[in-house]
């Protein structure tokens, strides 16, 4: 019996030691499944993550001394479905982990894959104000003007010093160091006194707010209330002082206010978030921080913000209340016969709804989010809060350029802070003149491709004055349709069709020309030669065409033109100093069939002597002809059918040795057998004479 007793021991005990060796050797794949679950989330592998935490909670599950890690691991799968975009499941298992009362920084993924989903697209282009600093929305205080056109506060661009480019337009906003805007300046002050005065109030209830006055400076937020009936800015500075002084639901009530007024701005959101939180109403709360998450533009520093309303939501003791209504609902519409008394079911029943009802939150917040973004995108309006507020009518003087006495057209600012017509501006730097009105060099930042229309005063212009911006518009449009009936014409050589022409521009006129030819549609001008011994421009002359250009400091520019046809001059004239023509384009009569045999051997003979020529011709003089006009044209099919004849004879012409007389004649000449003629004879001559 004592044997029998001693065995039973010993097999128990050997029992014993074959469980714990399995438990130990699964407790040790289990953890080197582990390394490989947190090694797939550190490699953004998400969605293998999130099978490989699911099966080492399931191993896990019932070892008692494994609780940390167990939640360690649930917090490791609810993050993985999080990231990977499952934020509905992610949801559910982060409302079980929350039975235990954890911490809002074990939140930060589902926070960050929150702000991701609402911000997928970015924020909507929201309407605005056009007339408000385009950093803060108020009216501008000693605006300054960025390259892009935009005006600021000076307050604002200081703040925002650091950032390169317009937040409005994504443009850069140019140089660091800016004047305030005179004209700008002089109009606020004259159409928005009121305005001013409650931003002045404004800024000091915000100084006595960050000082902890914050009765002090509910009075300044009063006052300036007075002055400008429920503007935005003011009320959501007030909401966040009344808020502070424990009046959340006075607080709530401004928030609503901004957001009717402007339910496009993320802060009336965010105010509204923190006085329902403060109320209580955490699920609301969610909702609008959400929206406010959707139309920011940088949403990541509402992280924190949004692990806390997660927090407050996910916390048991603050669901009982909507726990509890879906188990009233489940109870009304259940059997009769069902067991009231079932604690285990009553449980379940309560971890089962506040599941739904957390999931059934984050349904409502992404499609109130998604809601939003809609109504931004697709509301076209204008806040026209401050031409609406004008305090003085607006006269024509206030906008009148003091260089040309007239509406100022596409107006633009220097560096200097003053403000004229773009074309008048551009008149004074090709003539190198300071600033008319204070006598400061022009030459720093207002080059064209560094300055921007002033949307301030084109906008104030058409919504103050809109009769006199439309005739002011009017007027341009006429004149620029002037010169589409003649034509400009820069006197200096002659050009030819497809031959390529480099120019170098320096004199006033003719940089004024050319930048009237770059904004026209075409971009074209005629080029003529000068002949001496009539005093004028030739008769005959090229269309050429700008390809590009490239400007200086200076208001000089290298122009790459080519030639696109020949004309004929009918008549002449002038504007602002360079001269127009009235012309007829030229083009080859056509080739009689008995003549195009024998001009096809003309064709022939002269290329071949062409060639013979230019082999004569040094390496490096063939190396600069190529450098500046390019290879010698191939032959075309239908040559003797172009409306200028082959492209390789003007190649030619712009290299030979002619004189400028003898050219134009050539130019002039709508004969191909009798340009060919010519060629031939000065290609004879050449040779002949040994001029290379």
């Amino acid at each position: 019996m004592n044997v029998l007793k001693v065995l039973l021991v010993q097999l128990l005990r050997l029992l014993v030691w074959l469980w714990c060796r399995k438990r130990t050797k699964q407790q040790s794949g289990t953890m080197n499944l582990i390394g490989v679950a947190h090694d797939a989330f550190n490699s953004r592998d998400y969605g293998l993550a999130t099978e490989l935490y699911k099966k080492c909670v399931s191993e896990l599950d019932g070892v008692a001394d494994a609780a940390a890690t167990r939640l360690d691991l649930q917090f490791g799968y609810a993050d993985s479905m999080a990231n990977s975009g499952r934020l509905r499941d992610a949801v559910a298992v982060y409302a079980r982990i929350y039975k235990r009362g954890c911490v809002p920084d074990r939140l930060r993924h589902l926070a960050t894959a929150l702000i991701g989903a609402l911000h997928a697209d970015g924020p909507p282009p929201a309407p605005f104000d056009p007339l408000a600093c385009v950093a803060c929305g108020s009216v501008p205080r000693q605006p300054v003007s960025w390259n892009c056109g935009h005006c600021v506060c000076l307050k604002c661009d200081q703040k925002h010093s650091r950032d390169a480019h317009c937040p409005r337009c994504g443009k850069s906003k140019g140089r660091s160091r800016r004047e305030v805007n005179v004209l700008i300046n002089t109009l606020v002050q004259k159409f928005w006194p009121k305005h001013l005065e409650a931003a002045a109030l404004r800024d000091e209830g915000n100084s006595l707010f960050k000082g902890g006055c914050l009765k002090e400076a509910l009075e300044k937020y009063n006052a300036s209330d007075k002055l400008v009936k429920d503007y935005p800015l003011t009320l959501a500075n007030r909401s966040h002082v009344l808020l502070s002084l424990n009046r959340a639901q006075v607080a709530l009530a401004d928030a609503e206010t901004v957001i009717k007024i402007w339910p496009h701005w993320p802060k009336g959101y965010f105010r509204k978030s923190l006085a329902l939180s403060s109320l209580g109403r955490h699920d609301d709360s969610l909702i609008a921080l959400a929206c406010c998450i959707a139309l920011e533009r940088n949403p990541h520093p509402l992280r924190h913000d949004m692990c806390l309303a997660l927090h407050h939501v996910l916390l048991p003791t603050l669901r009982a209340k909507s726990a509890n209504f879906w188990i009233k609902r489940r109870k009304r519409a259940s059997s009769d016969c069902e067991d009231s008394g079932d604690e285990d079911l009553h449980q379940h029943q309560r971890a089962r709804a506040r599941q739904i009802t957390v999931q059934g939150l984050m349904d409502r917040m992404l499609k109130a989010a998604e809601q939003l973004q809609k109504n931004t995108k697709s509301d076209k309006r204008s806040i026209d809060f401050l031409s609406k507020e004008t305090t003085s009518p607006a006269e024509v003087v206030d906008f009148e350029c003091v260089l040309c006495s007239r509406t100022l057209w596409r107006p633009v600012t220097t560096h200097c802070g003053h403000t004229y017509c773009w074309t008048c501006l551009d008149r004074c730097i090709d003539y190198n003149h300071p600033c008319p009105l204070c006598m400061s060099p022009l030459t720093e930042g207002v080059a064209g491709s560094e300055r921007s229309v002033l949307d301030f005063v084109e906008k104030a212009l058409s919504l103050l004055l809109p009769e006199e911006h439309r005739q002011r518009q009017q007027q341009e449009q006429e004149q620029s349709a002037e010169p589409q009936r003649r034509i400009p014409v820069f006197v200096c050589t002659t050009g030819f069709p497809g031959t390529p022409c480099p120019l170098f521009i320096y004199e006033p006129r003719y940089r004024l020309m050319i930048r009237r030819a770059i904004q026209n549609e075409s971009r074209q001008f005629g080029m003529a030669a000068y002949l001496e011994t009539e005093g004028r421009y030739a008769d005959f002359g090229t269309l050429l065409e700008i390809r590009d250009a490239l400007s200086f400091n200076t208001g000089c520019s290298i122009v790459t033109c080519v030639g696109i046809s020949r004309f004929k001059v009918l008549s002449r004239g002038e504007k602002d100093g360079y001269n127009l023509a009235q012309v007829e384009l030229l083009k080859d009569e056509p080739i009689p069939d008995e003549r195009l045999e024998v001009v096809t051997a003309l064709h022939n003979e002269v290329r071949t002597r062409a060639h013979t020529w230019l082999s004569f011709l040094s390496e490096k003089c063939r190396s600069e002809i190529e450098q500046t006009f390019g290879c010698m044209p191939e032959i075309e099919d239908d040559w003797f059918a172009l409306p200028d004849g082959p492209q390789w004879t003007w190649w030619l012409m712009a290299i030979l040795p002619l004189g400028s007389k003898l050219k134009v004649g050539i130019l002039g000449t709508t004969s191909l057998e009798k340009r060919l003629r010519a060629i031939n004879k000065t290609l004879e001559h050449l040779t002949s004479r040994n001029i290379i």
